[in-house]
């Protein structure tokens, strides 16, 4: 199982994940690009996490949730260490605001 640890994506000493390009430039770095249905991989929010924000969020996910679908994206990532599961469902279930951060 792949590990990715969001505390490498934080500016200096920042406990707020924000932005859709940050978003975006975690999931390059990460090469979510190629993540497929029978891939498994654990996302650590650090506990002293302030935010991750719905920009932020979409930026790192929109590909894969409109490449794959929810149900494969909630089959091949969980979410460990502080709770977002509010910006989690906010994504997966507005898609109109979702779209909204979509590459045109």
């Amino acid at each position: 199982m792949q590990r990715i640890n969001l505390a490498q994506f934080a500016e200096g000493d920042s406990r707020v994940y924000a932005g859709v390009n940050r978003g975006r430039n975690a999931a390059a770095v990460e090469d979510l690009v190629l993540v497929g249905t029978n891939d498994r991989i654990e996302i650590h929010v650090p506990e002293d996490t302030i935010a991750v924000t719905f920009s932020f969020f979409c930026g790192m996910f929109e590909d894969i949730i409109e490449r794959l679908g929810r149900d494969a994206f909630e089959t091949i990532f969980t979410f460990t260490g502080r709770d977002i599961s509010r910006v989690i469902e906010a994504a997966l279930n507005d898609g109109d605001r979702f779209r909204r951060f979509k590459t045109p």
